[in-house]
């Protein structure tokens, strides 16, 4: 991780508490913008399972407790169901990323936007696909 990233999204223990397993209870930032959806891919993601799974979400409910937060795919689905969202992961560093979002939304998109410029050229998104066409990337 870039050392800038890491430095940003550290967090004292003292502050941070146990991590594993603890709810982070997000602010009404994310809950004013309906176009919100996941900001990144994680492993497990259930962003190809909401057509499966929102059928059984009722309308609306008190509380969501989500347990295996990853990217937020669910949370992001069901949040305006739900009066209150509870979300948490085992991944300490991943809940530094959300608090980070949280608390600092801008200052952390102003810290990684350079690398999503670096890395968003075209040659970059079509290069694999050549190659795995067998064709040649140039």
């Amino acid at each position: 991780m870039n050392e800038a990233i890491s430095h940003f999204l550290s967090v004292q223990d003292e502050e941070l508490g146990s991590i594993a397993g603890e709810e982070l209870g997000l602010s009404d930032v994310l809950y004013d913008r309906p176009q919100c959806k996941p900001f990144l891919r994680w492993a497990g993601g259930k962003t190809r399972l909401l057509s499966a799974i929102l059928p059984h979400v009722p309308k609306n409910f008190r509380n969501f407790h989500e347990p295996f937060l990853g990217s937020g795919a669910i949370f992001f689905a069901v949040r305006s169901r739900a009066q209150q969202c509870y979300l948490s992961d085992l991944n300490g560093e991943l809940i530094n990323l959300w608090r980070a979002v949280q608390a600092r939304p801008r200052a952390l998109f102003n810290l990684i936007r350079p690398g999503f410029r670096r890395h968003s050229r075209p040659s970059l998104r079509v290069a694999p696909f050549k190659l795995y066409r067998g064709q040649v990337a140039s």
